[in-house]
């Protein structure tokens, strides 16, 4: 069994299913009756359910504390008949304080010791800055620690540096098209994912040498595709194994897919992946 540390912002999805059955008479909105709700936890957290459910070890760190609730971040999705009408972001009231980040990197640092591989997801939500993300992946090279890396650029193009030191760099379209092309990131592998497209890899400084399509499926919701298929992929990847890389490529991008077969931000079934 390998043991994944998993470390970035943990995220409430919640989905409020129902109906809209007509405007209302105060002002011209539209009247959504609410029939259920279901929450899970996302953003990292996703990363680390799947990597989970592919039957990886998993320490997850998203929070200085336990529970992580002052720090947490909340997307409510509302469905008509499985349609996303909106979504309302509720940010959290709290910020980090250098004494939360420094309790962070002490967590982390201990985690390393019993860790295969390092998978970090900031989604640009105050977990992760740029010094102590930087100290994170110092601290997992000189362990020789393999890093997997992703996060956000929506909110901004944050500074690409401190992930230069990370072994694989896991980036969408829009992601990498803010990245500084003068800039080399990754130090073994930059993968780029390309929703429909598939994905495409590359050696840092050097033209695209993996290009695997994506797998026809069924989508009934993109949702969590990209943790998917970070998660997957630091659960199949060996750095020992020269080959092993196209290997580990090819099984993230069929847990992606799956994952698109699966209403809301959920795993999907290992069983269904065989």
């Amino acid at each position: 069994m390998k043991s994944v540390l998993v470390v970035g912002d943990p995220i409430e999805d919640v989905y409020i299913h129902g109906h809209v059955v007509g405007v209302s008479c105060e002002q011209a909105v539209p009247v959504f009756e609410v029939e259920r709700e279901d929450v899970s936890i996302g953003g990292a957290a996703l990363v680390a359910r799947n990597a989970t459910a592919l039957g990886a070890l998993v320490r997850y760190v998203g929070s200085p504390y336990e529970n992580g609730l002052p720090y947490r971040w909340c997307k409510t999705r509302f469905l008509d008949g499985g349609r996303k009408v909106f979504r309302v972001d509720t940010k959290p009231t709290t910020q980090y304080t250098s004494a939360d980040r420094s309790r962070l990197l002490d967590t982390i640092i201990q985690a390393l010791k019993t860790t295969a591989i390092l998978v970090l997801a900031d989604y640009q939500h105050g977990l992760l800055d740029a010094v102590t993300t930087q100290r994170i992946i110092l601290a997992a090279n000189a362990r020789g620690v393999p890093s997997v890396v992703s996060w956000q650029t929506r909110r901004g193009c944050p500074d690409s540096t401190p992930y230069t030191q990370a072994d694989i760099v896991v980036l969408n379209v829009t992601e990498w098209q803010q990245i500084d092309p003068t800039l080399a990131i990754g130090r073994q592998w930059c993968v780029r994912t390309l929703g429909d497209g598939g994905c495409e890899a590359w050696p840092p400084r050097t033209p695209v040498l993996l290009q695997e399509s994506a797998i026809p499926t069924m989508v009934v919701d993109a949702t969590g595709a990209g943790d998917a298929f970070l998660a997957a992929l630091a659960v199949a990847y060996d750095s020992s194994a020269t080959e092993n890389f196209r290997q580990a490529v090819r099984f993230a991008n069929r847990w992606a897919a799956l994952s698109c077969t699966v209403l809301g931000p959920e795993p999907p079934s290992i069983k269904d992946l065989l």
